[in-house]
């Protein structure tokens, strides 16, 4: 199994969404239109990365990371995108002993796409490691391999890409 954790896109400012949406939920905080426009050249270099089909696309249900995955699904091609799958297990918090048994019987490549702090400390758990100053950029990305199932073996970290460094590749 390949996982692919990504991070949400530039969001709008939480204050000023707060203050300018009549005290809407951080839920449904909205990419800006500069993030919008980073997150396509991003999610071309996120394809490029990857050299088999992606089997599914699983975000957190909160706005940003539910426009980041469709904008990164956009850069698959029709007859290869699988359907965007909304799950409360990637809200901000969420529990690893949960999403590593929910993995537990994946294969293929699958991308889940949330928030931070969350998907470094997921990379983290994933792969055992103890680095404390990894940190996903927004739109960053990583894959993350293992060789059984993620509730039985180490994964193992194959890249770890900067939102800058997608788009170069989207670029090339």
């Amino acid at each position: 199994m390949r996982l692919v954790l990504l991070r949400h896109a530039i969001a709008e400012d939480r204050y000023v969404f707060h203050m300018s949406s009549n005290g809407a939920p951080d839920s449904q905080r909205p990419l800006t239109q500069d993030g919008i426009n980073k997150m396509k050249q991003s999610a071309f270099g996120l394809y490029k990365l990857l050299d088999e089909n992606v089997q599914r696309v699983v975000s957190s249900p909160y706005l940003r990371a539910k426009q980041t995955a469709e904008l990164f699904l956009e850069a698959i091609p029709q007859s290869e995108r699988p359907e965007l799958e909304i799950s409360d297990l990637l809200t901000p918090g969420c529990s690893f002993h949960t999403l590593q048994y929910w993995l537990n019987n994946e294969t293929g490549t699958m991308v889940l796409v949330g928030h931070e702090p969350d998907m470094s400390w997921l990379m983290q758990q994933f792969t055992r490691s103890h680095t404390q100053s990894v940190k996903f950029g927004k739109a960053g990305a990583c894959m993350i391999s293992f060789e059984g199932n993620p509730a039985n073996s180490f994964g193992t970290l194959r890249w770890f890409m900067s939102p800058a460094s997608l788009r170069k590749l989207a670029a090339a």
